[in-house]
């Protein structure tokens, strides 16, 4: 009987998981005058399909995060943020893009927040 609770409780064990949380938040900012830019859509896609928008506050602030539990399967950690706004070129992010001259990180070692810069058309 005690093998078998103990039994039990590891397999119950194995099948749980932690939550994951996917995406980022940041500013975004003008590449030129680098004032902050609100009303810029910010969406989120993240490879299993689920999808998360937002759009930046009036101090530019954008979060965009997906808190997934996926049970014994391997939770994704690939997506994309596309940022769009009138009169400026759109502009996607994915884990590649990080550290270039239009997407950094405020904290490189930490990687807490993004600055991203949105390009004029």
């Amino acid at each position: 009987m005690r093998n078998i609770k103990l039994y039990i409780i590891v397999s119950f064990l194995s099948l749980s998981s932690c939550d994951v949380v996917t995406g980022e938040d940041g500013i975004v900012i003008d590449n030129i005058t680098e004032e902050r830019i609100s009303g810029v859509l910010v969406k989120l896609q993240v490879d299993n399909g689920h999808y998360e928008e937002d759009t930046t506050d009036e101090a530019g602030y954008f979060n965009v995060v997906e808190v997934e539990n996926c049970g014994i399967v391997p939770c994704p950690d690939d997506f994309t943020i596309t940022l769009e706004k009138n009169g400026y070129q759109t502009l996607i992010i994915n884990e590649a893009y990080y550290n270039s001259e239009l997407a950094e990180w405020v904290n490189e070692s930490m990687k807490d927040s993004l600055i991203v810069r949105l390009v004029r058309n």
